[in-house]
């Protein structure tokens, strides 16, 4: 399953921890190891109940999909698992965008922008976005998404520098070359 989407809807809402946490239903670690998860479809609530079975790679010793980086956290399995549930199986999820993940375990708005069209609208939104802590994910010209941490305007020689600062969800280094 390729996740980067569904990722980095995730560590997107790890900016805002409430969002994750009103979507469980189910607060606490239990001993039947059930656990139901909140989703909405259409703004429709669905409630998604699963299981603490994950996928495992008896090659690589891990769970088979998402993890966390130290292996300490399953929430983010969880969620996904109930993603994969909800619209019949891993198989089904495996692309995605950003913002439907978004809206279905916030139930607020979302925004597809193409940049290209309009760039100046598009730095509007993302400032006041970012001014009302809005919660904003872009996509590279590559395919991979990533987390908006910070938009900034920086006057430099007489002109406005325009600067976005990302961080690729999946963790890896895709280019060491500068942004433009």
């Amino acid at each position: 399953m390729n996740s980067n989407y569904f990722t980095t809807a995730l560590h997107t809402l790890c900016q805002q921890p409430h969002l994750i946490s009103d979507a469980f239903l189910t607060k606490e670690k239990n001993n039947a190891g059930i656990y139901a998860i909140r989703f909405f479809i259409n703004g429709t609530p669905r409630i998604v109940v699963i299981d603490d079975f994950l996928p495992f790679s008896e090659e690589s010793g891990e769970v088979g999909f998402m993890r966390s980086k130290n292996g300490d956290e399953i929430w983010m399995c969880l969620v996904e698992k109930a993603w994969a549930k909800l619209h019949g199986g891993y198989c089904m999820v495996g692309g995605g965008e950003v913002g439907v993940v978004l809206g279905a375990l916030t139930n607020q708005p979302t925004e597809h922008f193409n940049h290209r069209h309009k760039p100046d609208q598009l730095w509007a939104k993302m400032k006041v976005a970012s001014r009302l802590k809005g919660l904003l994910a872009c996509e590279s010209a590559r395919g991979t998404f990533n987390l908006v941490q910070a938009v900034y305007e920086v006057a430099t020689c007489g002109k406005i520098e325009k600067l976005v600062k990302v961080r690729n969800s999946m963790g890896k280094l895709k280019s060491k070359k500068p942004m433009r």
